[in-house]
């Protein structure tokens, strides 16, 4: 597998996968999928719901590929029978990311969208030779692990993975990590004392600098080049304009970005639980009067927004706040009905957050993915916060 590396003064390691790669084991083939695969990962991932009180799915119409290479470099590996008419069985996701790794930025491995064919999900073999898979997709890549984000509620994912089995990799947790969603409706008036702009070309230097100044306080948080700001693709719902920014004395204090990406992306709502199913109406009816998250019909998506790249410098309470309202403003003009960010449980934001608005949370552990026959990774005290528009 060839992974030339590429370094610019100032920037991450961009390191770069292969585009044959294939690993066989047993009756399965594990290789990188390609556009002819497209309609295999988009059923796969409408077919296989995160099971709660509400069944939802993380999907990626009308093409897969649409949502790749948001921030770095993204790969899907499609698992089928070695036999035709090549079956799918499974899949998984990996990205390589330009993060903030103690303190420094770093090329790291995300894993993600694991998807088990329901014939297949008990099948423990096929999880294991999924990772012999990962495992020879990333064994030449530096650093030797990767990090991935599970819900908290499914215990029984939690449970095998961090259960050190034989054949699988090493689980190590590294902390919480809280997704909250905020109806758009709660959207007070702004504070007009906060005042901000869109960012424009060229305020990206100081926005890069600024934004990359506070990413180093956490752990797997988004390190941003200006490469990759001045060539945004509004197409991937993210244009620069999408960027707010507060100055105070002529200098960035404040950031954040509203990210579309309904047209790639969705999180779609597959079913309810007794009493939920029943009460949908009646529970939507009171969430229009208290200004609350609107659950959607059968079949359809959740229309949100990211709130991404947030950053804050010494800011009062009020003034983050309204901050956070100037970005739902821009979300409510996207025609979006919530807000989504994500933030580590030990950020003080999260409490002011949960404090100043109605909002829908969703824990999830963030663990580090590595080989028995590496050292555990060496992870310091920093809260972990990626972000969660690009997990």
């Amino acid at each position: 597998m060839n992974l030339p590396l590429e370094q610019q003064p100032g920037q991450v390691l961009h390191k770069r996968i292969s585009g044959d790669f294939s690993y066989s084991a047993g009756n399965l083939v594990y290789r990188l999928a390609k556009k002819v695969d497209d309609e295999q990962l988009r059923s796969m991932l409408r077919e296989n719901e995160m099971d709660s009180w509400v069944q939802m799915t993380l999907e990626r119409e009308p093409s897969y590929f649409a949502g790749d290479f948001l921030l770095g470099q993204d790969v899907a590996v499609l698992a089928t029978t070695a036999q035709a008419p090549h079956q799918p069985v499974g899949m998984f996701a990996y990205g390589l990311r330009p993060l903030y790794v103690n303190g420094q930025p770093l090329t790291l491995g995300y894993v993600g969208q694991l998807r088990v064919h329901p014939a297949s999900r008990n099948r423990i073999q096929v999880l294991k030779r999924g990772y012999q898979a990962l495992w020879q997709l990333t064994r030449n890549i530096e650093p030797p692990y990767s990090f991935t984000s599970i819900a908290s509620e499914n215990s029984a994912a939690l449970r095998l993975l961090n259960a050190n089995l034989n054949g699988m990799p090493i689980y190590t947790p590294q902390g919480q990590y809280l997704t909250l969603a905020i109806a758009i409706s709660q959207t007070p008036h702004s504070n007009s004392a906060v005042a901000m702009h869109p960012a424009c070309k060229a305020d990206v230097p100081e926005l890069v600098d600024f934004h990359n100044r506070q990413a180093s306080r956490w752990q797997f948080a988004p390190a941003l080049s200006q490469q990759w700001l001045l060539s945004l693709d509004p197409r991937k719902g993210l244009a620069i304009e999408d960027f707010l920014l507060l100055r105070r004395h002529g200098e960035i204090c404040a950031c954040l970005a509203v990210w579309d990406q309904r047209a790639m992306k969705q999180t779609v709502a597959r079913g309810y639980r007794f009493p939920i199913n029943l009460l949908r109406r009646p529970h939507n009816l009171l969430a229009r009067i208290s200004r609350r998250i609107e659950l959607p019909a059968v079949g359809r998506q959740l229309e949100q927004a990211y709130l991404a790249f947030a950053a804050f410098g010494r800011l009062s309470e009020t003034e983050t706040m309204a901050c956070i309202c100037h970005g739902l403003e821009l979300a409510k003009n996207k025609n979006a009905k919530a807000a989504v960010i994500g933030l580590s449980t030990r950020n003080p934001l999260t409490e002011k957050l949960q404090r100043h608005f109605k909002a829908v949370s969703y824990r999830s552990e963030i663990e580090t993915v590595s080989w028995p026959q590496h050292p555990l990774p060496s992870i310091d005290g920093r809260p972990v916060q990626p972000e969660v528009a690009l997990l």
